[in-house]
């Protein structure tokens, strides 16, 4: 039996180390957030001064704003480190039951008794540890993958200077882990229409990559796009090996049936609104068409059989109380007032597959609607690789 003085001894160290550790990466974090902004506004603030125009003047005002929200957040959160010995996660690395599930992933995954949600919650709590707490060794490890991960964002990402996830993508890429592209959407459009957007942009991948595997993530709307991507076009893209979809609204929301929302496009029967509108669709119906809850779930109902079967799906769902959200998530709570949980835009109830189909439902997990965004605290970086160990471990990916 070790003398507990020792064993105090042991248990300071390792502490200290996870905080030179912590902070370290932190500090790392910060440098590279610093740099790439820096890199971003010179390069919107030259594309400005070469050609000025209203379009150049959004786009250096949105890279300002967004780069100084990202490298103040990263400030915040190196501050914040620093003062905390260790960081409080909601994972118990001494819990044995959750031990006993991760060490079943060695084993063969027909053999398992655990849901897919069960398995993923120990995956993601160890991984988030793990980042929380760099000096803790990990049970489960995050191989190379063969595959190529395509990104495709959900409504308005226009805003934002990056694509959702983006930031862990890159964390992955760094690491030799996986490959990315970005897939351009626009973030005011139907589904259909950025359906044809999607299948453009792989056909030209597929010139450039012929027989690459790949690997579709959907984040918030970009998962319904890609379902009705898939519905429409999978023949044509035989290299998608599967779907995986983060706080979508498969089966719909009902923010369009609000009586705000209602009342706002209720004006788009008069003529004057036709007159002005000419087909630019300025109360975007058909954005809202395809996120109303009635109408996706009709098009689930009559399409699901339709949906390629030889690729796997899956969905994970967030969950956040209105205090733990963004500032544009306590508004939309605010605003559009749920009865179900929900991450400040999408019911949880509705971001799962329905049982009749075939797919990994990953349960909930807390965050608001805009952790994939790059300045989030939220640890997308460990997500990803949460989602890549289940994945090979049910040898969907590899």
């Amino acid at each position: 039996m070790l003398d507990p003085i020792l064993q105090k001894k042991d248990e300071i160290e390792q502490k200290l180390n996870n905080y030179l550790l912590k902070g370290a990466r932190r500090g790392f974090l910060l440098k590279r957030a610093a740099t790439t902004s820096k890199d971003e506004v010179r390069s919107s603030m030259q594309s400005f001064l070469a050609k000025p125009s209203a379009t150049s003047l959004t786009i250096l005002l949105r890279s300002m704003f967004n780069s100084g929200v990202w490298v103040s957040k990263s400030t915040l959160e190196l501050l914040f480190s620093l003062v905390r010995l260790v960081e409080q996660v909601n994972f118990d690395p001494s819990d044995e039951a959750t031990l006993q599930i991760l060490r079943s992933l060695q084993t063969d995954a027909s053999d398992t008794c655990y849901s897919d949600a069960v398995i993923f919650k120990a995956i993601l709590g160890e991984r988030r540890y793990c980042h929380q707490n760099p000096a803790h060794v990990p049970l489960t490890t995050v191989n190379q993958c063969k595959v190529h991960l395509i990104l495709i964002s959900g409504v308005f990402n226009e805003i934002f200077s990056t694509a959702a996830f983006e930031r862990g993508a890159n964390h992955l890429k760094d690491q030799g882990i996986i490959d990315f592209t970005k897939i351009s959407v626009n973030g005011r459009k139907s589904s259909r229409h950025n359906a044809e957007l999607i299948h453009q942009q792989l056909l030209d991948m597929q010139k450039e990559f012929p027989g690459k595997k790949l690997w579709l993530l959907g984040y918030s709307k970009g998962g319904i796009d890609a379902l009705h991507f898939l519905r429409s076009h999978s023949r044509q893209h035989p290299n998608i090996v599967g779907l995986s979809t983060i706080a979508s609204p498969i089966m719909g929301t009902n923010h369009p049936n609000h009586r705000i929302i209602k009342f706002l496009t209720s004006f788009s029967k008069f003529k004057l609104y036709r007159a002005i509108d000419q087909g630019k669709d300025l109360f975007i119906q058909g954005l809202q068409n395809s996120l109303r809850s009635d109408i996706r779930h009709s098009w689930f109902f009559r399409n699901h059989e339709k949906l390629p079967r030889n690729i796997f799906y899956s969905a994970l769902a967030f969950q956040a109380s209105w205090h733990e959200s963004h500032i544009w998530m306590m508004l939309t709570k605010l605003l559009f007032q749920s009865k179900h949980p929900n991450d400040g835009v999408v019911d949880v109830q509705f971001a799962q597959f329905p049982s009749f189909f075939e797919a990994h439902n990953l349960g909930i997990t807390d965050g608001h609607h805009l952790v994939g965004t790059r300045s989030s605290e939220y640890p997308q970086e460990a997500l990803l690789e949460a989602l890549i160990i289940f994945l090979c471990y049910k040898k969907r990916i590899s």
